[in-house]
């Protein structure tokens, strides 16, 4: 497989305070690789890093291509695109015109975007039934549903997931990972940030464990879910 995402030694600091301190990964191509850690662990910091949202120091490869230097708007037009975990939707505005706003990247005609909505819909049926309604009108699960429309609607290469299981019910988690397994089947390469570390490592191909600004263990999903240092801090007692 060939690594759609290399991460080299990144730091990410915000002031005198480091929340990142020198993390290295690789992403291969068609697979959901997985970040899992405490609270405070550094997991969104690395997010914002790559996406180049927080000031970094390292090198990201995109594709092979060096894209450290360059703005966020240019890394999604490249094909990198990060769902945050505050979801940033414009909740004043419709399910259809905040779909609409996933393309502002594109420059594609109006009628290929309409064409984008509805193979958004498809796939997200529940976001067809609401297209008219407020954004701000959705339940949870329906948000997340629409963040993670409105980031495929940039038609990423490399998508970047931050807790999209943060403050939903179980059932409705479940749905929603199971969305990322099938995004995963059909090419598209994830990284997924979650304090869930089970739900994580449950539909990752691999996976990396950060502690206070750094990683600290790697290896195959499975393999960490065996994992008995994994299990005892992170899957909870019981696990086995």
């Amino acid at each position: 497989m060939s690594a759609s995402l290399i991460v080299h030694e990144l730091s990410v600091s915000y002031g005198n305070v480091a929340a990142v301190l020198g993390a290295s990964i690789r992403m291969e191509q068609g697979s959901i690789t997985s970040i899992v850690g405490a609270n405070g662990a550094g997991k969104s910091s690395l997010l914002n890093g790559i996406m180049g949202i927080a000031g970094a120091q390292g090198r990201v490869l995109l594709g092979g291509e060096a894209v450290q230097n360059i703005t966020t708007e240019a890394r999604v037009r490249k094909g990198m695109c990060l769902v945050p975990e505050t979801r940033d939707l414009f909740g004043s505005m419709s399910v259809h015109d905040n779909l609409r706003l996933g393309a502002y990247a594109r420059a594609v005609s109006a009628a290929a975007v309409e064409d984008d909505v509805r193979s958004v819909c498809r796939r997200f049926p529940r976001l067809g039934e609401r297209l008219a309604q407020h954004a701000d009108t959705l339940s949870g699960g329906e948000r997340q549903m629409l963040a993670l429309g409105r980031a495929l609607m940039a038609k990423p290469k490399v998508l970047l997931l931050d807790e999209p299981s943060l403050g939903l019910a179980p059932l409705i988690v479940r749905e929603i990972l199971r969305f990322v397994e099938e995004l995963r089947d059909a090419g598209l390469s994830i990284l997924l940030v979650e304090q869930n570390a089970k739900a994580a490592l449950a539909i990752s191909d691999y996976a990396y464990v950060m502690e206070v600004g750094s990683i600290v263990l790697e290896g195959e999903a499975q393999a960490l879910m065996d994992d008995p240092r994994v299990a005892e801090k992170y899957l909870g007692a019981g696990h086995h």
